[in-house]
């Protein structure tokens, strides 16, 4: 009986303090969010070449002979 009573009384404070590090670590996680304190637009022009395709009809004669 006192192995038993031993082996439930370790058990039980095992899970005793799991439980209670597991509700502490709940409780400080921190914040969700944050709140915007200043805000700046951030704007860049970039010339970059473009390459223009077009389907173009292109007549060929054969040489005259």
């Amino acid at each position: 009986m006192n192995k038993s009573l031993l082996v439930g009384a370790v058990l039980g404070a095992v899970g005793v303090t799991a439980g209670g590090a597991f509700a502490t670590y709940s409780l400080v996680k921190g914040p969700e969010s944050a709140q915007v304190l200043a805000v700046q637009p951030v704007s860049q022009q970039i010339k970059t070449p473009r390459e223009v395709c077009k389907d173009v009809t292109v007549t060929r004669r054969a040489p005259v002979k």
